[in-house]
Formats: C-alpha cells, structure tokens, sequence
C-alpha cells in the first residue's frame, strides 16, 4: 500500500478538525491497510503538521484499539 495514499484525507481532517470527517478518516485506514500503514502516514503528516502530534496520536490509538475491541 502506497502510504502517499493516506496524505489527503489526513490533510482534509486535521483541516476541518470535524470529528465525523476523522471518523471516516479512521474507517478508511482500516480499509486500506490497518494501523500499521497509519503509523506510517502519520509520522510524515507530524513531520509536516507538528502541531498535530497529540491529534494524531489519539486517532493512531484509536485505530490500534479498535481491532482489539470485542
């Protein structure tokens, strides 16, 4: 999976901050790859977007507990 792929719906969600966006956000890395790859994404966006750290680290922990969840 070509992480550069995730880039513009991360982008459009740490723009509009919509917790429905990021929602779906989370929906499609399931979709498309797992956490894995949106641990991936996500260090190239905090590298862009620092301000977005604690942001993104929430949604990563979400994403990563969401398999676990019965």
């Amino acid at each position: 999976m070509d992480r550069l792929k995730f880039i513009p719906a991360f982008e459009a969600a740490i723009r509009s901050a919509d917790p429905a966006k990021l929602a779906v956000l989370r929906e499609t890395i399931r979709e498309r790859g797992g956490p894995d790859e949106f641990t991936v994404a996500s260090t190239e966006l905090i590298r862009k977007h620092p301000l977005t750290l604690f942001r993104l680290l929430t949604i990563i922990s979400d994403a990563a507990h969401e398999k676990q969840r019965p």
